[in-house]
């Protein structure tokens, strides 16, 4: 369990403790198959249509690539089965930090790839926003995009946690959100009505059809 895990997982643990019969909340907490957070370094999934997937992200950044890539370095998600790659997914992230799960959240026997990625560079200026992508004929597909965090002061930053939970009727398992932020105070020119009202959010399931939000 990675810590953004393991920290969402205790909030909730801690939640349930203060509310009756709420126990089976934290019994139905899911971990992803793997996570990546390096480049380079293989991870190995199974799949119901392929046997097995490796899954890979690697720096492709052009060698001249100049001001082009001013906001982060060129990434690539590729995956691959018995040596042949069947899909690849091409980002930019500052810093070159990222985050990347892979679960079956649709119950099809396939990973989905649930990405945190982020632009801006500088004091109080880098903001992040989540992506999941599905594996589908022609590649990767997103199929939801929703911020993940932000700053609303200089030293004052707002960001969600995420950790993943079985449906209550099974089957589905369902991205939840838990959000924490600098105090209100702590900063520099806070603006706190940017903070997201929403301390707690199920992101909808991806058996039904769901509009992509903006994450700019």
């Amino acid at each position: 369990m990675t810590h953004a895990h393991s920290t969402a997982a205790l909030g909730v643990l801690l939640a349930c403790l203060a509310v009756s019969g709420c126990s089976d909340a934290v019994v139905r907490e899911r971990e992803p198959l793997g996570v990546l957070e390096d480049l380079d370094v293989p991870l190995r999934i199974p799949s119901s249509r392929y046997g097995a997937l490796e899954v890979i992200i690697k720096d492709v950044t052009p060698d001249s690539s100049g001001d082009t890539y001013f906001a982060g370095p060129l990434f690539a998600v590729q995956i691959a089965s018995g040596g042949q790659q069947i899909a690849k997914h091409e980002f930019q992230t500052s810093y070159g930090i990222f985050h990347l799960d892979a679960i079956d959240l649709d119950s099809d026997g396939e990973a989905e790839y649930v990405l945190i990625l982020g632009a801006g560079q500088g004091t109080s200026a880098r903001r992040e926003w989540m992506e999941i992508l599905s594996l589908a004929d022609e590649g990767l597909q997103q199929r939801y995009i929703t911020p993940y965090s932000d700053f609303f002061g200089s030293g004052a930053r707002w960001r969600y946690r995420h950790h993943y939970v079985l449906g209550e009727k099974g089957g589905d398992v369902e991205v939840h959100l838990e959000l924490e932020h600098t105090p209100i105070g702590a900063g520099f020119l806070e603006n706190p009505g940017s903070i997201p009202r929403e301390k707690h959010r199920v992101l909808p399931s991806l058996t039904v059809t769901v509009p992509r939000q903006s994450a700019k």
